[in-house]
């Protein structure tokens, strides 16, 4: 059962960045989900559309309880850009949900069980490469008008 605390902003910020890679197309109902996933210290989040993304962040959290749900993407992130700057409570609940206070404020949202969330198996014969930020900048601008929404 999941029970963690960190600051609102740190949380704001990991969840915009993770709900990217969540599908509104998806034909399973928890990949509209985010998992939220609480050990060592940390909280992890994690989203994907099952087809060609995977998004994961942690961030240092003051676990009290280990444990892992799953929420809405939508509703989480809306929450998440209207709280205060304060530090947010976030603990699972038997039903999967999660309750979410900061400071006066306190939201229950629905969830579904970690177990059933799926991400995409780890790419074979997977390559990394680092280059500069500036040189990726110039590289997309120079092919973003080939992409189609």
């Amino acid at each position: 059962m999941l029970k963690v605390s960190c600051p609102q902003h740190d949380l704001a910020e990991m969840v915009s960045i993770v709900a990217r890679g969540v599908s509104g197309r998806s034909t399973q109902p928890i990949q509209s989900n985010i998992l939220l996933e609480a050990k060592d210290g940390t909280l992890r989040l994690a989203a994907s559309d099952l087809e060609y993304l995977n998004i994961e962040g942690t961030l240092p959290a003051d676990v009290v309880e280990e444990g892992a749900t799953t929420v809405p993407a939508d509703k989480l992130s809306e929450i998440m850009a209207r709280l205060a700057s304060s530090d947010v409570r976030l603990t699972a609940k038997e039903n999967y949900g999660m309750n979410i206070t900061c400071g006066r404020a306190v939201f229950d949202l629905p969830g579904k069980p970690a177990s059933d969330f799926a991400v995409l198996p780890p790419a074979a014969d997977a390559f990394s490469f680092e280059m500069p930020q500036s040189g990726l900048r110039k590289l997309l601008a120079r092919t973003v008008f080939a992409t189609s929404r």
